[in-house]
């Protein structure tokens, strides 16, 4: 009988102490999918002009970025989490693309060859008169006609966004115009294809009080922007309790005052 005793008490211990175990155990932490592109839509066009595409798929972050080939796309319009609107650059060689969306985090998704780009459109125009199919010439110089292109931006904006506590400023707080730029875990974020010039930078962030940089592009070359640091935009808030009771103070002096009036008034 000692035994079965010892034997239940035993069983209830270990069933109490396992009951703890499990209560005490964290829940899984779930993961969060990658974005993942199913197609692009139109998914080709001429090298010589900006393109507007539509990706769909699943999982895009209101705060991703895009990009073709190792080029950033423009101008992307976050419609909901399954399309995003984008602007293909011009001035890409001929050829297949892989179209690639990156969700904060470095979450990516590529579609591979998912954007085709055509060769430009010459401008050649064929002779008058009895002469052959050939490329019109002036005067008796010969000279062919030649394909007319814009020259095609070098130029590149780089920098990085911290707050106070030096940690990075994740999503798209970069913006020139109406083209924001996603920053990497670090913080770092870099404009491609920029023309010479001068550029107002704004960095926006939830939370954080704006900034803005005027910054050059000059010979195509790469513009370093200094390390910018965003401060968190204060909210006072302030305590009802705290309200009501300056109130009833204020009445309670003003009481006192007409009443002190009334009294002086009395002895007159």
């Amino acid at each position: 009988m000692g035994i079965l005793k010892r034997f239940f008490i035993f069983l209830l211990i270990f069933s109490f102490i396992s009951n703890i175990a499990l209560a005490e155990t964290p829940p899984p932490i779930p993961s969060i999918p990658p974005p993942s592109i199913t197609s692009v839509s139109p998914n080709s066009g001429s090298g010589s002009s900006y393109t507007e595409i539509t990706i769909s798929g699943s999982n895009f972050s209101s705060q991703a970025s895009g990009k073709i080939g190792s080029i950033n796309l423009l101008d992307l319009k976050w419609i909901d989490k399954n399309t995003i609107k984008v602007v293909v650059p011009s001035g890409l060689t001929a050829g297949s693309y892989d179209i690639e969306i990156i969700n904060p985090g470095n979450l990516k998704g590529i579609l591979p060859n998912g954007f085709t780009v055509t060769a430009s459109e010459n401008s050649g125009s064929s002779s008058s008169g009895g002469g052959g199919g050939g490329p019109s010439s002036s005067g008796g110089g010969g000279s062919p006609a030649s394909s007319v292109q814009s020259a095609v931006p070098t130029g590149k904006i780089k920098g990085r966004i911290i707050n106070a506590s030096g940690i990075p400023i994740l999503g798209l707080p970069a913006r020139i115009n109406n083209i924001r730029m996603a920053t990497t875990i670090t913080g770092e974020f870099e404009f491609t294809l920029v023309a010479d010039g001068i550029y107002t930078v704004y960095y926006e962030a939830n939370g954080y009080i704006s900034q803005t940089q005027v910054l050059v592009v000059l010979n195509g070359g790469i513009t370093l922007a200094p390390t910018v640091i965003l401060s968190p935009n204060v909210v006072v808030s302030i305590n009802p309790s705290s309200v009501s009771k300056l109130n009833k103070k204020a009445k309670k002096v003003k009481r006192a005052k007409k009443a002190k009036k009334v009294k002086k008034k009395r002895k007159t």
